[in-house]
């Protein structure tokens, strides 16, 4: 899994600021991996992120058809992981280092997210 035009995303605001980042990450033929989701600073907390995921969720759908979409968070990132769940994602496992994977099952249409 490596980056890749394909794959890699900046979200751009309307003056070329760039004010997010995100990639989409084929697992398997049934699983999709949302990585390095980054938002700037400056914009946390105004709906960035969580247009930034609803974007990657529906292109990596569409690109993919998964039946599952993962993402890792650091267990100290409450923020983020109050959004994941908003999102639909729940905890599958906690992992070494404070990490915690997360997994959303994908509904039939992709455009119920």
């Amino acid at each position: 899994m490596s980056a890749s035009a394909d794959n890699t995303y900046i979200y751009l605001s309307g003056e070329g600021t760039i004010i997010g980042f995100g990639q989409i990450l084929l697992r398997d033929d049934h699983s999709v991996h949302l990585a390095r989701l980054i938002v700037n600073p400056k914009l946390r907390g105004k709906g960035v992120g969580r247009s930034l995921c609803v974007a990657l969720i529906k292109m990596g759908a569409a690109k993919h058809a998964p039946k599952v979409f993962t993402l890792n968070v650091y267990r100290s990132n409450k923020t983020a992981i109050g959004l994941y769940r908003s999102l639909g994602f729940t905890v599958q496992s906690h992992g070494d280092g404070g990490i915690v994977a997360m997994v959303k099952a994908l509904r039939a249409a992709a455009s119920s997210i």
